[in-house]
């Protein structure tokens, strides 16, 4: 799997008017082929990531930082209904998983003006996708932390792993919603752990 470290293809630290440069960045990284992207130590701040038309990620692709304590990725998304990072959705019956992974950072949602004003977005998004990894990440601020499934008709999300996570001052931490039986909402094979590192 090629890899590719985000500043190489452009990303800078620092503050929100980075946004823009490092969504840019992680495109670059994955027209280049990149499937596994590093995000080093440091603040890091990006908006939407838009690849190929389409607001979610290539299949097979890691995203990973040096450690939820060192790499902090900071949302700044223009619409607030794009999630942070949203699994390639596996079409039914075509045999394409997702097979995404997002390890080693902290996620920061949007930040959003105005006292006890409730957060907003997603941050990561696995709703009709298959075979991804969540693994030793924190997540901030956002209206739901992890989306497994939002229920749709005709949607099937599976074998998903969420471990060694925190998922902090989100309205939802979780979302696993499910259809009545027949409409073909399905909730296969995933799991969440939490397992102490200490």
């Amino acid at each position: 799997m090629p890899l590719a470290n985000i500043v190489n293809y452009g990303a800078v630290p620092g503050g929100i008017g980075s946004s823009a440069v490092n969504a840019l960045a992680f495109r670059n990284a994955l027209a280049a082929g990149a499937t596994r992207i590093l995000i080093p130590e440091g603040s890091w701040w990006f908006n939407e990531i838009l690849f190929g038309g389409n607001w979610y990620l290539p299949l097979g692709v890691e995203i990973f930082g040096e450690g939820v304590n060192a790499t902090v990725l900071n949302y700044n998304p223009i619409n607030a209904l794009i999630p942070a990072f949203k699994a390639w959705p596996t079409p039914l019956g075509t045999g394409q998983f997702a097979r995404s992974s997002f390890h080693d950072f902290t996620l920061l949602g949007p930040v959003v003006p105005g006292v006890n004003t409730p957060p907003v977005g997603v941050g990561i998004d696995l709703d009709n996708a298959l075979f991804c990894r969540v693994v030793d990440v924190q997540i901030w601020q956002f209206a739901i932390g992890v989306r497994f499934n939002t229920g749709a008709i005709n949607t099937y999300s599976a074998y998903n792993v969420l471990d060694r996570f925190e998922i902090n001052s989100c309205r939802v931490g979780i979302q696993m919603a499910t259809r009545p039986t027949g409409t073909r909402s399905k909730m296969g094979g995933s799991g969440i752990r939490w397992s102490s590192t200490t």
